[in-house]
């Protein structure tokens, strides 16, 4: 008879868990920062990356005056020239030369020049327009101007002594600002007058023409 008293089989032991260290809280925070910082910082190098390339700042050149040209009011002037006293000046194309002239006497009208033709003592004065007179006077002496002044000296009439060109001359202003005369003593002794006179006393403007007129007397070279 067999024994059957068997000795008890040992139950082996449950098996145990191997304990696996889980992160901590901060831990996990601290990845979560990591990954939120590298997002932003690679939206904004591709932004960056997608902006256009800025333009260096230049700065605007100073600016420059541009001079003015300045122009030649007698540039289309027409040139009058006295060959027998060595003088010559210019006048405005609109004047026109009277067919009386001579080289002891010279007018320049404007186109509504025109004069008294009734008898009477006013008979040939200038009565519409404006002119300019180019006289030659005698040889004279060295006072001749100062006389000729003190002759104009009157209510109506400025008159002083004075050189234009080098040349000893005196200036006259009558009949209340009417008629401007200058007169230039030549290196020959003989006088030369040059005046302008206007029939409406606003034309004043006329006066402005006859200085420039004036500024273009010159002698000739002989």
């Amino acid at each position: 008879m067999e024994n059957t008293n068997q000795p008890p089989i040992a139950t082996p032991p449950p098996p145990q868990e191997i304990p696996v260290n889980k992160p901590t809280r901060w831990k996990m925070w601290l990845l979560i920062a990591s990954v939120v910082v590298a997002s932003i910082a690679s939206v904004l190098y591709f932004s960056v990356l997608k902006l256009p390339l800025s333009k260096p700042i230049t700065h605007a050149p100073a600016p420059t005056s541009t001079p003015v040209e300045q122009t030649d009011p007698t540039a289309d002037w027409k040139t009058y020239t006295n060959a027998s006293f060595n003088f010559t000046l210019q006048y405005p194309p609109e004047l026109s030369m009277q067919k009386n002239a001579s080289d002891n006497l010279t007018e320049f009208v404007t186109s509504d020049y025109a004069i008294d033709t009734k008898s009477g003592p006013n008979a040939g004065a200038m009565i519409k327009g404006s002119k300019i007179t180019i006289s030659v006077w005698p040889p004279t002496d060295e006072g001749f101007l100062e006389r000729y002044c003190n002759s104009k000296n009157a209510s109506e009439t400025m008159c002083k002594v004075t050189s234009i060109k080098g040349y000893k001359a005196a200036e006259i202003v009558q009949n209340k600002k009417q008629r401007k005369e200058v007169a230039i003593q030549l290196s020959k002794s003989e006088t030369v007058s040059i005046s302008a006179e206007i029939s409406d006393v606003s034309n004043q403007l006329f006066f402005m023409t006859f200085d420039q007129i004036l500024s273009t007397f010159k002698f000739i070279q002989q």
